[in-house]
């Protein structure tokens, strides 16, 4: 189980070296946002690495600009840029300073403040309290629970154009809760603001794809966190002054794929995608 009380935050160091060794070693990270509203958390599942000048796929390919000069350092900094004319990508410089490098984050886990981040994305997560897993069902134009198995309230369609949740609520806290399709999830018990968050066993597995829509994704996961290049881009992510960091709780990652990148055109063939093996919040193909 995650404790977020227990953290300890990287250190520049952690990033000054070769960014495939800062991809696979930021697997099973935790990405912290500060709020006034509490903590936001999400597991770090899916990462790339981009190597400078030698990359035809990295920013800092031509050299530096003021768009890109933050890839040059100092590293543990996050580069952030806007895609597609719709949603912002996240990054952390590596290597020395003067020397272009950096790492994209492409999927977390959600973690903690996970009602916040489901509302920033849009996405209405209605919390069942039930003996028995929840079974989550489509009909009618909304998501319902059968009365007999939860109280979760039903939220017709038309109401909002949010996805809805169905999840099952304990009463007492939980170690870390077995999910679906046999998943081990690595929330943090209350992590979404109240004791024993659980991902029922036997829930309907459009509950994963749902929960997946939080942060399973590089836009996905700016948008939960409210990250922007105006707020955030140059921000050090190793500062204990800093809203956004990186910190470690000490979760071991057991087996990592590497798979070629994705989304991108020039030097798609190279292996430098890292992935938590059987994790599900992974994005796109999991190899």
């Amino acid at each position: 189980m995650s404790s977020l009380a227990r953290v300890t935050l990287l250190k520049p160091d952690f990033f000054n070296r070769d960014p495939r060794r800062v991809a696979r070693a930021l697997l099973g990270k935790l990405l912290i946002r500060k709020t006034s509203r509490g903590i936001l958390a999400g597991r770090i599942v899916e990462t790339e690495a981009y190597l400078g000048q030698g990359d035809a796929a990295a920013h800092a390919a031509a050299g530096r600009t003021a768009r890109n000069s933050v890839l040059f350092g100092p590293p543990g900094r996050a580069y952030v840029y806007f895609i597609y004319g719709n949603h912002y990508c996240l990054n952390v410089s590596c290597l020395p300073n003067g020397v272009p490098g950096c790492v994209l984050l492409r999927a977390l886990e959600p973690v903690a403040g996970i009602d916040q981040m489901a509302k920033t994305r849009r996405i209405e997560i209605v919390w069942g309290r039930a003996p028995s897993p929840v079974q989550a069902h489509v009909g009618a134009g909304a998501l319902t629970c059968p009365a007999e198995r939860s109280s979760a309230a039903v939220v017709p369609a038309e109401r909002s154009s949010a996805a809805v949740v169905q999840a099952e609520r304990t009463g007492a806290p939980v170690k870390p809760g077995v999910g679906l399709a046999g998943w081990s999830s690595s929330a943090v018990a209350g992590g979404h603001g109240d004791p024993g968050f659980v991902i029922a066993k036997d829930s309907d597995p459009k509950n994963v794809s749902l929960l997946k829509k939080i942060s399973s994704g590089p836009g996905r996961l700016t948008a939960a966190l409210e990250i922007t290049r105006e707020r955030d881009n140059g921000k050090s992510l190793v500062s204990p002054r800093s809203d956004l960091q990186i910190v470690d709780d000490g979760y071991r990652v057991r087996r990592v794929p590497v798979t070629p990148r994705i989304g991108i055109a020039k030097s798609a063939e190279r292996p430098l995608r890292y992935i938590i093996a059987g994790n599900p919040f992974v994005s796109g193909r999991r190899a």
